[in-house]
């Protein structure tokens, strides 16, 4: 299955362009997923805020059986000296408890974990943490240092099902190595052409034959969803 979308949705920024004008926030996600079958959420990045059960249940009456939401891992668990994928058992537990309500529903993409720039390869922190994490929920990597782009790296993440993120940014794009029975692409350069967008959709067609694959644009902006549905249009995803 392919999966697209954008990182997050709720933002009156898109009025006009992708959202009606008149449309009320509180139905922004009702109508992004009647044109997108997928969303980034990025509420759980912050890990400010818990994602409580009854916020879960609201998003998943707004939306269809098939849609799915990945998650962004939360940034105290990647970010925070303290953890850095290290000792962060109970902050995991914490955050796997509130995908609870997706996981039952079977609406639950990939979580993704984006690692900070200055975080150098670890591959024992790295092959630790994926030793704890369900193997029945699927997760992948963003890697931020280049230190990660190595051969002992994937074979770790393929050792565990874990999938190296295909990020690709205006100044580094993750090498497009697959480790993982699905595919995982966070779309952040800061403008995408016509060709562009183009040879994306056969990059995704490709990926497409070894499994399930999520792309997600980036929120700035408005032309994110724009961008995604376009995609969808060149592979016949339907809604």
């Amino acid at each position: 299955m392919l999966y697209l979308g954008t990182s997050g949705w709720a933002y009156p920024r898109w009025k006009a362009t992708f959202y009606p004008v008149a449309l009320p926030p509180r139905q922004f996600l009702e109508f992004y997923s009647s044109h997108l079958n997928a969303v980034e959420v990025n509420y759980t990045f912050c890990g400010r805020h818990v994602l409580t059960h009854a916020v879960a249940e609201r998003w998943l009456a707004q939306t269809d059986k098939d849609f799915l939401f990945a998650f962004r891992g939360p940034k105290p668990i990647t970010h925070f000296h303290r953890y850095r994928l290290r000792d962060a058992a109970n902050a995991v537990r914490q955050f796997q408890a509130t995908l609870l309500p997706f996981q039952r529903a079977q609406r639950l993409g990939p979580v993704v974990f984006q690692l900070p720039e200055t975080f150098i390869a670890d591959l024992k922190v790295l092959d630790d943490f994926l030793r704890r994490w369900p193997r029945e929920l699927r997760v992948t990597f963003e890697f931020r240092n280049p230190s990660w782009f190595t051969d002992d790296v994937y074979r770790i993440l393929r050792r565990h099902g874990a999938a190296l993120c295909l990020a690709e940014r205006d100044d580094m794009s993750a090498p497009e190595v697959i480790t993982a029975d699905f595919t995982y692409l966070r779309l952040r350069k800061s403008a995408y052409s016509r060709a562009s967008l183009q040879q994306l959709a056969e990059r995704i067609k490709r990926y497409a034959k070894r499994g399930d694959v999520f792309a997600f644009f980036r929120q700035t902006g408005d032309r994110g969803p724009l961008h995604a549905e376009q995609i969808a249009r060149k592979l016949h995803v339907e809604r």
